[in-house]
């Protein structure tokens, strides 16, 4: 139709005037019927339009077209199919070409036209209670027909048949005045009043009447004072599955009622006696016995006198509004037992108070709340410190980003939250933008991510040990090729040496023979520490064993000269006496003694005072089960906390990986020992150890 708002209303209130003006000037119901039926075909720009009447015999076999009449042929043959012409239409609808070709007569009609595509079907109440059928079929474009198409429809039907009731018609046969009531029962009571009580109505009010409310999309159902049906509207023919002419005289309940309920029924219409009316909800059920769940308002009606006529009822079908509501109300429990049972703290935002209105049980133990007034008589910005962790103030920073989810109706962040007692934890927020009842809110879904931060700081103190370790290894790695690579040149300089001595023999002065004597042997020294250095960095495989713990705290003497008379310690070994051999791997015992001369040495160094002794005492002695060292030094101490120096990675040296003391204790933790540390009274530290006294091979 092309036209919408004001436009479609003068277009509609046009059209019904032109209908009224053209039916009006025929004489004849028949030629009334064409005018009507072209003006329609014209209005909705349909090629043709045909009219058959359902509920008179007479004219059963009649047929009015207006259009084409190549566009209408084999129209009336398909569409006089029962299950065509005599369905249930209360209203304007389209008929789908797979409905028009399943009835019996399609396959007749169809060889003897092309199927017409879809129809639009369009009820037409006539007078003397018939009911007439208008089928439009598709334009001829192809396009579709609308909704506005329906509703115009729709209008122009009633302005149609109210049109054919008001038609003066001189050489009318005279219909009493009870006639024009539709289906009145046999009684001659009825529940539909005149419009003047009291007073004789002109001709053709009661069937305008009858007319208008056969168009109310509800059932309207009249009875008389003992419950009998005096009026069945076309709508309570759809609903109700039954015809008029089947249930007028017959009893309400016998046609509308379950016979479980007929006695709640008979208390509704009490309380309608004494109080006028009723509303409310209960089910009723069809002809085919289906039950349905409608709501109902019975009236009881009077006339002029006071005296009662009998009841009106006006029911309308709320499956659908039932079924929707159970659904919301399953779509409610769906979202209460989300909110109720959620591990992530939820909160409501109104953005029109900026205060929070409702929190989930989740939020209460994640702030450490006892109730939901607790979090909602809260502003947000008691839930925040007063900075962020990037400085940043926490309400200007919270208004920039409500204002991004406001705008873009959602954002995902990190936050630092603060509980009721003031302790902080890291948390993501979902800002999600809602709008209901025309008022704007913000969904804040809060996750606690302390535990995801401790196992990503986790992760990144071993990613930083396997640096470490990787470094240490490659250290070693370095170890190893310097250590080979000195011992090239060390044995060459004890080759030429020994050459020397021998060409000069007995003619050399003594000073150049016993500078010969002390190279050759600074040599094989050089040479001996070099190849305790390589042994020790390549750890060849550990043989366990019984070994003299002495001997081997000797060896590893050598190799820490160095590093003692670099930091000016003073060295002071106390062996114990008759010590039995003890039991493990000896280079492992030499790698941690090693790391504990080391860290005195070092501990030494960075004493502040010049005039502090410093000095390291390593020293042995037999304990019950087995012999006990210990590395004594003098420098400034461990502390309070001893332990401390055990902690991967900690330490109070300038360059220092906080390694040595970690992996020394696993090394003799496999010996089955552990190395304990203590901080003596006036400053330094002790580090102790005691390893096992066993036979070999057990």
């Amino acid at each position: 139709m092309g036209s919408s708002g004001a436009d479609a209303l003068l277009y509609l209130d046009a059209a019904a005037r032109e209908l009224r003006a053209r039916v009006a000037r025929e004489d004849d119901e028949r030629r009334a019927c064409r005018r009507g039926l072209e003006l329609i075909v014209e209005r909705l720009a349909v090629p043709c339009g045909v009219l058959l009447f359902v509920d008179d015999p007479d004219r059963a076999d009649e047929c009015i077209q207006a259009g084409a009449a190549s566009a209408a042929a084999g129209l009336p043959g398909l569409l006089r199919d029962p299950g065509i012409l005599h369905a249930p239409l209360p209203e304007a609808e389209v008929l789908s070409p797979e409905r028009l070709n399943a009835g019996p007569g399609s396959a007749r009609a169809a060889r003897q036209s092309p199927s017409p595509g879809s129809l639009l079907a369009l009820p037409l109440l006539l007078p003397r209670d018939g009911e007439g059928r208008i089928y439009l079929p598709e334009r001829t474009d192809g396009s579709p027909f609308t909704a506005e198409d329906l509703a115009f429809a729709n209008q122009l039907g009633i302005a149609f048949a109210l049109s054919l009731a008001r038609r003066p018609l001189p050489e009318r046969r005279a219909v009493p005045e009870e006639s024009f009531r539709p289906r009145v029962a046999e009684s001659g009571k009825t529940a539909i009043p005149h419009a003047h009580p009291g007073r004789r109505s002109p001709a053709g009010d009661g069937e305008c009447l009858g007319l208008l409310l056969d168009q109310v999309c509800s059932a309207v159902i009249a009875t008389d004072t003992d419950m009998r049906i005096t009026f069945w509207n076309r709508h309570a023919e759809h609903l109700y599955q039954w015809r008029a002419k089947e249930v007028l005289g017959r009893s309400i309940f016998e046609v509308t009622v379950p016979e479980v309920s007929e006695t709640e029924a008979r208390a509704i219409m009490r309380v309608v006696d004494e109080q006028g009316s009723w509303d409310g909800e209960y089910a009723v059920r069809r002809k085919d016995g289906t039950r349905f769940p409608a709501r109902v308002v019975n009236t009881k009606l009077r006339d002029s006198a006071g005296e009662p006529l009998g009841y009106v009822g006006v029911s309308l079908d709320i499956t659908a509004f039932k079924r929707a509501e159970s659904a919301l109300q399953e779509s409610e429990a769906r979202y209460r037992a989300l909110y109720e049972r959620s591990r992530d703290a939820i909160m409501i935002w109104d953005a029109s108070n900026s205060r929070f209105t409702a929190a989930n049980p989740a939020t209460l133990a994640m702030f450490g709340a006892r109730e939901e007034a607790d979090i909602t008589a809260l502003d947000p910005e008691a839930l925040s410190p007063v900075r962020q962790p990037d400085g940043r103030s926490s309400a200007a920073k919270a208004r920039e980003l409500i204002d991004m989810a406001l705008e873009s109706g959602g954002h995902f962040f990190e936050w630092t939250h603060r509980r009721l007692d003031g302790t902080l934890f890291p948390a993501t927020v979902q800002l999600t933008r809602m709008e209901l009842d025309g008022r704007v809110w913000l969904k804040a879904t809060v996750r606690d991510i302390t535990e995801q931060r401790r196992a990503e700081e986790t992760a990144w103190r071993r990613l930083l040990e396997l640096a470490h370790v990787a470094r240490i290894s490659t250290m070693g790695e370095m170890a190893t090729q310097m250590a080979h690579e000195l011992h090239q040149p060390l044995t060459a300089v004890r080759n030429y040496s020994s050459i020397a001595r021998s060409l000069l023999a007995e003619d050399a002065p003594p000073p150049v023979r016993e500078a010969l004597e002390r190279l050759d042997h600074q040599a094989r020294h050089a040479a001996q520490l070099v190849r305790r250095v390589r042994d020790f960095v390549r750890q060849p495989g550990c043989q366990w064993d019984n070994f003299d713990f002495n001997a081997v705290l000797e060896e590893v003497l050598i190799l820490a000269g160095l590093e003692l008379e670099a930091h000016g310690a003073e060295l002071e070994a106390r062996w114990g006496e008759d010590l039995p051999p003890v039991w493990g791997c000896a280079i492992l015992i030499q790698q941690v003694a090693l790391n504990l001369l080391r860290n005195a040495a070092e501990a030494l160094g960075e004493l502040a005072d010049p005039d502090r002794p410093r000095r390291i005492i390593l020293e042995t002695r037999r304990r019950p089960g087995g012999v006990e060292m210990a590395v004594h030094d003098t420098g400034p101490g461990l502390g309070a906390d001893p332990e401390v120096v055990f902690t991967p990675f900690w330490t109070s040296k300038t360059g220092g990986m906080g390694m040595g003391l970690r992996i020394s204790r696993s090394i003799l933790e496999q010996h089955g020992s552990t190395l304990r540390a203590e901080s003596g009274r006036e400053g330094g530290a002790t580090f102790r150890f005691t390893l096992p006294v066993r036979e070999a091979g057990h």
